[in-house]
């Protein structure tokens, strides 16, 4: 019974965001026709605004009525969404950022994602290696990545007054920057990772993003590519209509991609309609756990086809489809609304361990060519290639950055701009050698980082890392330092040794049946 108060709480939650709510949820009720129960939730706030011992305005006690009405449903991904949160939700699922237009991300205790930021924006506001000390006034020490996104993000209009200290050291000094849209792709750059392999990473599933893969796989078509890895590790999703149009690249029509289960319009098969663009070409994908949602749609239905082989590690595990409904106002609710299925009829819906901690045994499935498949616990991989683990000298180095992140990005930073002044590297291939460390070193202790030399000197390849994939993105750009970086990629490295050994689709299935699971 008590779920027929959900109509009114969302009347009021579109009413209270922009002002004279409770006037405006009043009318609204007498629209509606409020049923008793309806009424009586309505009586409870009145009484309560008029009597409490501390004044509470209608509109912060419909809009708690409302969180609490969501928050019921025990739906983890259920959420009533305000207005800022709304207008977040709506430019991460478009692929729009409203940032500040800088050359690079140069914050103190939070960095801005780099594919966020507009290389084409005010460099001579903020150089490579410059720190943002402040934002109109507020530190931004200390902050989450999360913290910092929110204060550089805003009004499209606004101008900005940064507090920055130049590369180097010196007086800090500010700045003035405009806010932009900045539209962020979720494709990488593409690279051929030697021969005709090629490599491109899918960030997440926003608008845009089956045209920006398909325009990014014919580049690299037409450099020589015959093969593909696409790298779906990290991507969190985002929406399944998109997710299916992605499918739809490498499927024929017919193809089931996902079936929905739920109430109503959520029941829905999911179907390619035309055929694919490139069937002959062998693909790899990558995933880890944190692969989930709308891009497990996309490996489960290419998996379940014999399209692809999946490498990496089980993926998150997230078989339910939310809907988001604007309520007016700015304001949305989104909660769970389908269970979706891969073509093979698994869920791949991640199932908690039962009350010993063991995993409970789901039923096998088959791929169109007969493979198993496990259902229940995410998406297993054809072939498990597990990432190394942090060693302990490259945990300890975190742990003494912890709180001065920012600023050591700041000086990777500046170190590399002066590396390349100085022209001390002439391609990506160079090594960062002693005497590169030891000046790193010093420009460390002049900014009086916290790090011991012990524990600098043990971590000395990850140092080594992250300075020279600084320089080459300074140096060279993306594609470059993508390409270096990914060198050292143990997955990576798994997923070119089989299409390096498969010219063929069936040959590459056969290769990732004998592969076993890849340890070293």
């Amino acid at each position: 019974m008590h779920a027929r108060w959900l109509p009114l709480a969302l009347i009021a939650a579109a009413s209270f965001a922009a002002g004279g709510a409770l006037t405006r949820s009043a009318a609204a009720l007498r629209a509606h026709h409020p049923s008793r129960d309806e009424r009586r939730l309505a009586r409870a706030v009145e009484t309560i605004r008029r009597n409490y011992v501390d004044s509470i305005p209608a509109d912060t006690l419909y809009e708690k009525a409302a969180d609490a009405l969501v928050k019921s449903l025990h739906d983890p991904y259920a959420e009533l969404m305000l207005a800022d949160a709304f207008r977040r939700f709506n430019f991460q699922m478009s692929g729009t950022r409203i940032d500040l237009r800088l050359p690079t991300s140069p914050t103190d205790g939070a960095a801005l994602p780099g594919e966020a930021i507009d290389m084409s924006g005010a460099r001579s506001a903020v150089r490579p290696g410059d720190e943002v000390l402040a934002v109109d006034g507020r530190s931004v020490r200390g902050l989450t990545d999360a913290d910092a996104a929110r204060l550089f993000s805003g009004d499209t209009a606004a101008i900005v007054t940064l507090l920055v200290r130049p590369r180097g050291g010196g007086t800090a000094i500010e700045r003035r920057v405009a806010r932009a849209a900045v539209h962020v792709s979720a494709v990488s750059p593409g690279v051929l990772l030697g021969g005709a392999t090629g490599y491109v990473a899918l960030r997440s599933v926003s608008q845009a993003s089956p045209e920006e893969l398909r325009r990014e796989i014919e580049r690299l078509r037409a450099r020589g590519m015959r093969s593909l890895v696409i790298d779906l590790r990290r991507n969190p999703g985002g929406l399944i209509a998109q997710g299916v149009q992605i499918a739809e690249l490498f499927l024929d029509a017919g193809d089931t991609i996902a079936v929905a289960h739920g109430r109503g319009a959520a029941n829905k098969v999911h179907v390619a309609r035309a055929n694919q663009t490139w069937p002959a070409m062998p693909i790899v994908l990558l995933v880890n756990r944190q692969t989930a949602s709308s891009a497990e749609v996309i490996t489960a239905a290419l998996q379940d086809h014999d399209r692809a082989v999946v490498v990496g590690t089980p993926t998150f595990g997230k078989g339910v489809i939310q809907t988001t409904y604007p309520l007016g106002d700015g304001v949305a609710v989104k909660f769970t609304t389908a269970r979706w299925f891969a073509p093979s009829g698994r869920s791949i819906q991640r199932r908690p361990p039962d009350s010993l901690g063991t995993t409970l045994a789901q039923p096998v499935f088959r791929s169109d060519g007969g493979r198993p498949l496990r259902a229940g616990y995410g998406i297993t991989p054809d072939v498990i290639v597990r990432a190394p683990r942090p060693g302990a000298a490259e945990i300890a180095l975190q742990q003494q950055l912890q709180n001065v992140r920012g600023t050591y990005r700041a000086v990777v930073a500046a170190f590399a701009a002066d590396v390349l002044e100085r022209h001390e590297v002439a391609n990506p291939e160079f090594v960062i050698t002693d005497n590169m460390r030891s000046e790193f070193w010093e420009m460390l202790q002049g900014r009086e980082i916290p790090v011991s030399r012990s524990v600098f000197e043990a971590a000395a390849d990850q140092v080594d890392r992250t300075l020279a994939d600084e320089i080459v993105r300074q140096g060279w750009g993306e594609p470059a330092e993508l390409r270096r970086r990914l060198a050292d990629d143990r997955q990576v490295e798994a997923a070119t040794a089989l299409l390096r050994r498969s010219r063929t689709r069936a040959g590459l299935l056969a290769a990732a049946e004998n592969a076993g699971e890849v340890t070293r």
